[in-house]
């Protein structure tokens, strides 16, 4: 998989400690699918091997929570484990996924 396939457009940036940080429009993309999309781009795997991401967080409430303040960089933030790493959800659209530094994550 390369990261056109993952992103679709969207801006994303790596840092040598492996955290990835991407940008999206929450207008075009839920949250919920960009978490799945930049996870399985971390994990260079395909987002369909990944688990299923319902299992860990209430996707829809996700969705509602990040959607209801795209535009507020003062908005919330919502932050899991998810596949092995630490992924943070900003309302403003930025995702930060960073590997998980422990197995609970």
């Amino acid at each position: 998989m390369n990261s056109a396939d993952c992103r679709s457009g969207e801006n994303a940036q790596q840092d040598a400690d492996r955290v990835m940080r991407h940008e999206y429009d929450w207008s075009t993309t839920k949250p919920s699918v960009a978490v799945v999309r930049s996870v399985a781009l971390a994990a260079d795997r395909d987002p369909r091997d990944l688990e299923i991401l319902q299992q860990v967080v209430d996707t829809d409430g996700l969705d509602a929570i990040m959607k209801a303040d795209s535009t507020d960089s003062s908005g919330p933030s919502i932050m899991f484990g998810f596949a092995g790493y630490e992924v943070t959800v900003h309302s403003d659209g930025f995702l930060v996924v960073r590997p998980a530094e422990s197995d609970t994550v």
